[in-house]
């Protein structure tokens, strides 16, 4: 076993899965550690399915054809699932119940939808959901509070991609400004723009 750390501070899109990709091939191929025995986390499911099926294309193009096969026996998953794994092993240890679970979507769903209902920040949001360019779609069927809460969901996963950082309330201000120098400042009441909107979308009917 290793005792090196790394650390790779980057956002998304800049190459962190594909360095953990090459980084765990490199330890495989110079025989440090055995395809089977590697344990990694992420958040999603799909995250991870992602990056199993990139360590086995690396092993692969390498010609490592019986390890990548062997990847199958590594522990690619959620940190919730690892979390859970621990937990059920370890039970009678922990003092808890061995029959712990991971929660099922809908029950994610309507734990989100009572947290969001008790949030006062997003109070004006919710009170006029077409305002903020939230609407039924006829094509995937979501209703305007699915993609609000889709859209939160995302957010908070680009938070905790951060770490520590996530948690700091200064990360709103830079965001805050960046969205006044790209559109103006802000305006309490929407009212009069719209109506102007309005009335020059008409003249251009006429």
């Amino acid at each position: 076993m290793t005792a090196r750390l790394t650390l790779v501070p980057a956002g998304a899109g800049a190459g962190k899965t594909t360095r953990i990709e090459r980084t765990l091939a490199d330890w495989i191929e110079a025989g440090e550690v055995a395809p089977g025995r590697i344990l990694a986390v992420t958040f999603t499911e799909a995250a991870a399915s992602e990056l199993r099926m990139r360590i086995r294309s690396e092993l692969m193009t390498r010609g490592r054809i019986e390890d990548a096969l062997e990847i199958d026996r590594a522990y690619v998953g959620t940190i919730h699932a690892l979390g859970q794994r621990l937990l059920t092993e370890h039970a009678f240890a922990a003092g808890r119940s061995p029959d712990s679970r991971l929660l099922s979507e809908p029950e994610r769903d309507i734990l989100i939808r009572m947290e969001m209902a008790k949030c006062k920040a997003l109070d004006p949001v919710m009170q006029d959901l077409a305002r903020f360019g939230y609407k039924w779609s006829p094509l995937s069927g979501n209703s305007a509070e699915d993609s609000l809460r889709a859209d939160l969901l995302r957010t908070v996963d680009l938070l905790r991609g951060l770490g520590t950082r996530g948690l700091s309330p200064e990360l709103s201000s830079p965001a805050l400004k960046a969205l006044d120098d790209d559109y103006g400042p802000r305006v309490a009441d929407g009212g009069p723009l719209t109506d102007a909107l309005r009335r020059a979308a008409q003249r251009l009917l006429e």
